[in-house]
């Protein structure tokens, strides 16, 4: 009988997560993950970096395209699963 749902393994390891994309992090990318995955606003990260709100928005947009994350529930996956945030 053919599969017609992906199997278990399939699902457990999203195709975002892989290493030369946690390479290509800059330092700033990273540490406005962690503030994300630390659960700051947005506000609240441009607050504690000294930066703007749009400065904020566009380092969020690009750690969505380089990681391949729908959302910042998987930016937080991505962050858990390279250590980048602890849980």
């Amino acid at each position: 009988m053919e599969q017609i749902y992906p199997s278990k393994e399939a699902l457990a390891t999203p195709k975002y997560l892989n290493v030369s994309t946690q390479l290509s992090l800059t330092k700033r990318e990273t540490e406005i993950l962690k503030l994300i995955t630390d659960e700051y606003s947005s506000l609240e990260i441009a607050e504690t970096l000294s930066i703007s709100l749009k400065t904020v928005d566009t380092h969020r947009k690009s750690l969505i395209r380089k990681t391949g994350a729908r959302n910042i529930v998987g930016l937080v996956k991505f962050a858990l699963h390279f250590s980048i945030a602890k849980w």
